[in-house]
């Protein structure tokens, strides 16, 4: 990994791990605040084109080595003209890789029925041997 012009705005004490996990916090959020109330399009072909193009312009975010964004699509088709569907909490499955330095750390964003949230968590961690 190439020198990080931005670590030198962060405490000495944190190490690699700790910043992908930053990271990928930080991220997940941004994504999330970024999709909510963004009207859903009427037909899966679209719905499609949409996650591809938010997939692909949500990776050029820094240390981001994967991205999986999934709409839950289950009741969001609609004809009538004035019904159409918005994305909120509860529609979106989100996977995200990081890699910082020494360190990947994989994460995601899912509504989970038992808590009535939609919960960002981490899912693994590896520490790299480069």
């Amino acid at each position: 990994m190439k020198k990080d012009p931005a670590s030198k705005y962060f405490t000495k004490e944190i190490n690699d791990k700790e910043r992908a996990i930053f990271e990928a916090g930080i991220k997940l959020g941004v994504i999330y605040h970024h999709l909510i109330g963004l009207p859903i399009p009427r037909d899966k072909t679209s719905v499609s084109l949409l996650v591809k193009s938010l997939q692909d312009s949500f990776k050029t975010q820094p240390y981001v080595e994967n991205l999986a964004i999934n709409i839950n699509q289950t009741g969001c088709i609609s004809t009538k003209p004035y019904d159409y569907k918005e994305i909120n909490g509860k529609l979106l499955n989100i996977n995200l890789t990081i890699r910082y330095g020494k360190a990947r750390v994989k994460a995601a964003l899912k509504y989970i029925e038992e808590i009535n949230y939609p919960l960002a968590y981490i899912t693994s961690i590896e520490l790299l041997e480069n």
